[in-house]
């Protein structure tokens, strides 16, 4: 699903780790623009720079040179903590290996998560979120209790639970089989067909094939789009 407007631009993007002679140049002046409930996939090989992109989009990393906006503001120029109040409230983030806290229910998982952000833990509402992705049984069983289906439904749960602007995945398919891998796909185009705008870092065409559009990175630059 597609709206108008631009929700995220980055443009001259640049990050490098480590001194000279060993820096490690990942980033060089990447850019791209995500319209508003577009669903984009990031595709390239291992180390072409998906996951630092992924990162400097998330807010979790600043990057050495360039301009990032998202809902028309430009978030570089914000204080830290102007940056991490809008990482929490803008931004859900589904990871390879999806980051739950095992010690807790899939319920409390996503209680704590809305938490965090200074939002209210309504039980109801976490119930729904819960059947909203087809998990709703297992709303008081421990993450370790789990199966992967299950697991990976709970972290998408807890990615969209505080209504982010933006869903960031990174390689979410990466770690799972063929079957589980199209569940987690079929979940995402179902909440983008309701109005999510979803980035999805991948490096399989498969996965990739599910997004509106493609743009292809190599060697730290977005080179091309399949539109």
């Amino acid at each position: 699903m597609i709206t108008n407007g631009t929700i995220l631009r980055g443009e001259g993007l640049s990050k490098s780790y480590g001194r000279p002679p060993a820096r490690n140049e990942v980033l060089h002046g990447a850019a791209l623009s995500v319209r508003r409930g577009e669903f984009v996939a990031v595709m390239g090989p291992s180390g072409c720079g998906k996951s630092t992109l992924l990162h400097i989009l998330g807010l979790m990393s600043r990057p050495d040179t360039g301009r990032l906006e998202i809902e028309g503001r430009d978030v570089l120029a914000a204080s830290e903590s102007d940056r991490t109040r809008m990482r929490r409230r803008v931004v859900g983030f589904v990871f390879q290996r999806f980051n739950l806290l095992s010690s807790v229910s899939a319920r409390d998982n996503i209680a704590i998560s809305l938490r965090i952000r200074g939002l209210k833990a309504d039980r109801a509402e976490i119930l729904a979120w819960l059947d909203r992705m087809g998990v709703a049984h297992v709303a008081k069983r421990k993450c370790t209790r789990m199966s992967v289906g299950e697991h990976q439904r709970v972290a998408v749960a807890v990615a969209l639970a505080h209504r982010p602007s933006i869903l960031l995945a990174d390689e979410p398919t990466g770690s799972l089989d063929s079957a589980n891998a199209e569940s987690l796909l079929g979940l995402f185009r179902s909440v983008n067909a309701s109005g999510q705008t979803i980035v999805m870092i991948t490096h399989s065409p498969a996965a990739a094939e599910c997004a509106d559009r493609i743009l292809y990175m190599k060697d730290g630059r977005i080179e091309g789009s399949s539109i």
